[in-house]
């Protein structure tokens, strides 16, 4: 049984990933503090997901190294 199903590995990554990107941003001395790069970073990386999903390769291309 999976924990959780492929559908919602680009929810979950925008959803890590704004949370995450807003909590750096508040630290960073070069960010402005917008919310919006985090937003449009997180965004970015759930298109990703979708992308390599739909082409068939499956999320490995899309993870950091």
């Amino acid at each position: 049984m999976a924990a959780v199903i492929h559908a919602a590995a680009p929810i979950t990554a925008f959803m890590v990933g704004s949370a995450a990107g807003h909590e750096t941003g508040k630290e960073d001395p070069d960010s402005d503090g917008s919310p919006t790069g985090a937003t449009i970073g997180a965004a970015d990386v759930a298109f990703k997901l979708c992308s390599a999903w739909a082409e068939g390769k499956g999320w490995a291309p899309t993870s950091q190294p």
